[in-house]
């Protein structure tokens, strides 16, 4: 997936690009989520960041797990 570059946000404009709309689709058909991730630089990766940017909507009110490995502060910034 190519990182997020849309003139607004997803929230109120669909992405342009073929691929994230197909993302969107895909996130849409469950229910909830798990995702396992590494930290990367005390955060989460940054290709995971750009695929939760591209579907927000989708993820809007569906309960989300995270497993982190590698440290502690992986799934921080998404705890907020």
């Amino acid at each position: 997936m190519p990182f997020f570059e849309e003139a607004g946000s997803p929230m109120f404009v669909p992405p342009q690009n073929e691929m994230a709309l197909a993302w969107r689709r895909k996130v849409a058909e469950f229910d909830g989520y798990t995702f396992v991730t590494a930290e990367y630089n005390h955060s989460m990766p940054a290709v995971l960041k750009n695929a939760l940017d591209y579907a927000y909507a989708e993820f809007v009110r569906k309960p989300v797990t995270f497993v982190a490995y590698g440290g502690w502060a992986a799934p921080v910034p998404l705890s907020n």
